[in-house]
């Protein structure tokens, strides 16, 4: 089996397994899980400027994929990862946009997914979701936004249009439901986004951490668990 794995949820399965890196800010590449996950790791897919961290953590040159927007890396027969455009930010000590941030698209014999990265909301979706057809499931960014950071974090209902600017069949929120790093109560981003989601007849899909979910299974069904939460 092959396990595609990003810093969100895991999406699709064949023989061997790819990490995909949207930027190497501290709350997406963390040195001790990437290092941990290396022995099983065959490809890693990530912007420009990125690849140092993982020679210097100990990936073998061969591993790493290191491409600028818009280039698609060939997995192998199965699985082509596209590197598209985001708007966001790089950095993790002092210097900033030394590497570039990335969103991603996967794209297999029968399926297409599509995972935004970080980034606020603009025209690239519009043409992602044209140029790739549209999407058997997009995961979007839904949380941690502030109307001071509105340029790198989508507001929810901005996600939500994003997902009908990308033709997307099903949506799945990431980027919270884990440590707030913005001002917003920690169930607005769900709380917003499923309100978002009906007004524009979406298919919203809400799994808890480590649940599996199965692309184009109509009968899947996720309770609104944050409401359970205190």
């Amino acid at each position: 089996m092959k396990e595609v794995i990003s810093t969100r949820p895991t999406i699709y399965r064949t023989t061997s397994t790819s990490w995909c890196s949207p930027t190497i800010n501290w709350d997406h590449l963390d040195y001790d899980f990437v290092r941990a996950i290396e022995p099983k790791v065959k490809h890693v897919v990530t912007g420009l400027g990125n690849g140092g961290y993982y020679e210097k953590w100990g990936y073998p040159l061969e591993k790493i994929s290191e491409e600028d927007w818009n280039t698609p890396v060939k997995i192998d027969d199965g699985l082509t990862v596209w590197v598209l455009p985001a708007r966001h930010f790089s950095g993790r000590m002092l210097k900033r946009n030394q590497t570039l941030y990335a969103g991603f698209a996967f794209i297999t014999p029968g399926r297409k997914v599509f995972y935004s990265g970080d980034g606020g909301y603009d025209g690239r979706f519009a043409r992602i979701g044209d140029q790739f057809g549209g999407f058997d499931l997009a995961i979007l960014e839904d949380g941690q936004y502030n109307k001071d950071w509105h340029s790198v974090h989508m507001m929810p209902e901005e996600t939500a249009q994003a997902a009908v600017d990308l033709h997307a069949k099903t949506v799945v929120p990431c980027h919270n439901g884990k440590y707030p790093l913005s001002t917003h109560q920690w169930k607005d981003p769900y709380i917003r986004l499923v309100k978002a989601a009906h007004e524009k007849d979406l298919t919203l899909l809400t799994p808890m951490i480590g649940e599996t979910l199965r692309i184009g299974d109509q009968n899947q069904y996720f309770g609104r668990w944050w409401e359970l939460m205190n």
